[in-house]
């Protein structure tokens, strides 16, 4: 009787089947993970060292993210749908709200405004109702500068050898920002931008570009810096207070959307 690799040919013929079986199982897609949503998270509340955020949906917690002043984190797959969000810094929650994801989209949440020191802040927010939270970037609730959220899609088109842009102006007390994305003495971006909004995304060139800022209707500069524009991905520059300076000392933030494998 022949023998291949050591088994009887049934045995071998055996094994092969099973082999190409789990083969089989393993190339088929997991339909959760193809609908999965991505969310990244965002301290950008002026006054605060640290915030905790908490992901629920139904009863069930699903994340819990602590997250520094001017921090991004990573994107977090989760299935779409309902979900209720709790943030709080110390002990003390200052915001709660509910928002909905969609399919296989990617989205970012970040908290903004001033903390003026939890208690007051919960008083504020709970008896008020001075909170927000809006899905994508045109409906607000104007409430000064208090602790707010937004949510905001980050779809956008590729462009061969392009690169999509977008700033958002989350400085409390600047209004209204002018922005110039410039490359050389060509200027690839012009836009004003008003607080808690996000300018149009855009294609622009790839590589290091200039991100000028001025206060609308005034010479005077806020900040200029180098900026590195990625080929093919959202390019997001977020405009905040520099930690531990006036709230008119801005810092940038740099987040990078990539497609969905």
């Amino acid at each position: 009787m022949a023998i291949v690799n050591g088994y009887p040919p049934a045995c071998a013929a055996r094994l092969l089947v099973i082999l190409l079986f789990s083969l089989a199982l393993a190339s088929c897609s997991d339909p959760a993970k193809e609908n999965a949503t991505r969310l990244r998270l965002a301290n950008f509340l002026w006054g605060t060292d640290q915030v905790q955020v908490l992901l629920y949906r139904g009863e069930k917690q699903e994340k819990e993210v602590r997250l520094s002043y001017g921090s991004l984190s990573k994107y977090h797959s989760l299935e779409p749908g309902r979900y209720r969000l709790r943030v709080v810094t110390g002990k003390q929650a200052i915001l709660e709200k509910t928002f909905g994801l969609g399919t296989r989209e990617s989205y970012t949440l970040f908290i903004a405004g001033i903390s003026t020191g939890p208690q007051k802040l919960n008083r504020q927010t709970l008896d008020n109702k001075l909170h927000t939270l809006v899905e994508g970037s045109a409906t607000r609730t104007d409430n000064g500068y208090l602790p707010q959220v937004l949510l905001v899609n980050d779809f956008f088109v590729k462009e061969k050898h392009k690169g999509q842009f977008r700033v958002i102006n989350l400085m409390p007390g600047a209004t209204h920002l002018e922005g110039k994305l410039i490359k050389g003495d060509s200027k690839e971006f012009s836009s004003t931008l008003k607080y808690f909004h996000s300018s149009h995304t855009k294609p622009v060139p790839t590589g290091e570009l200039q991100l000028e800022l001025l206060f609308s209707g005034s010479p005077l500069r806020v900040i200029r810096e180098p900026v590195t524009i990625r080929q093919q991905v959202l390019n997001s520059f977020f405009i905040i207070p520099r930690k531990g300076h006036y709230l008119t000392s801005p810092m940038i933030v740099n987040g990078i959307t990539e497609d969905f494998p």
